[in-house]
């Protein structure tokens, strides 16, 4: 989503598309960045970086008044899933260090890492979303269903106006794992992290296998898919609740 939005962006601004990621940093005066309906991009993990508990979350939650925002979510389990392969193989902050080791079931419940505090942190932006000016959800799962027709949602909800197909086409193409994996081989994006973008995260089997590349699986246990179901069930979204 970032790096589609971004690349539309720097052609909509006529800057280089290394700024794709970072196009406040780009030069151009901040009203210039306004007029367009510029997104500022943010990855939003300081809560997990500062290792808040998931109870915590809400006391350092974000200004958002007046601001229109735009915000990607992805399932809960395949969050933590993900976050449990990041720590374990290229996880840098210092912190994270004594998770490295931990057997996934623990992962799972830490009140700092696991997934009561996806939970968490989804339902603190579901309450700020009203103090927003204007608040948007688009889900990871959509974005690789109809990447199309959710980058024409966003664009609608940005206020873009006449975006032709073939610019949103190229965009999707330009943010294709080949090109990204080719982006990042070449250092394109100056050194900026994009995350590990070789990886195909995926649940399988009633939610029982999680898939992360071609090598590297989780059996859930009886215990943890009751425990899941559980925290699935205070999430305040309801889109992944049947899968």
């Amino acid at each position: 989503m970032r790096v589609i939005l971004g690349k539309m962006a720097c052609d909509m601004l006529g800057i280089d598309d290394r700024y794709m990621l970072r196009t406040s940093e780009s030069g151009l005066p901040r009203k210039s960045l306004n007029r367009f309906s510029i997104p500022i991009f943010s990855h939003s993990t300081s809560s997990f970086t500062m290792g808040l508990s998931w109870d915590l979350l809400e006391q350092h939650a974000p200004d958002v008044r007046q601001r229109r925002i735009l915000f990607l979510a992805r399932n809960p389990l395949d969050v933590t899933i993900s976050y449990y392969f990041y720590v374990a193989n290229s996880g840098k902050e210092s912190y994270l260090r004594r998770f490295r080791g931990m057997e996934f079931s623990d992962f799972l419940r830490h009140p700092k890492i696991g997934i009561k505090k996806v939970v968490a942190f989804y339902n603190s932006f579901e309450s700020l979303g009203r103090q927003a000016s204007a608040f948007k959800v688009v889900t990871y799962e959509d974005m690789l269903a109809d990447p199309a027709q959710v980058i024409s949602c966003v664009i609608d909800f940005l206020g873009w106006d006449h975006v032709p197909k073939e610019e949103i086409d190229s965009a999707i193409k330009f943010a294709s794992k080949d090109n990204m994996k080719k982006m990042e081989s070449e250092s394109y994006l100056q050194g900026f992290f994009t995350g590990r973008v070789t990886w195909a995260n995926s649940i399988k089997d009633g939610r029982k296998k999680a898939s992360v590349g071609t090598s590297k699986k989780i059996l859930l246990s009886k215990e943890d898919e009751v425990y899941v179901q559980k925290q699935m069930a205070n999430l305040k979204w309801k889109y992944w609740i049947s899968t």
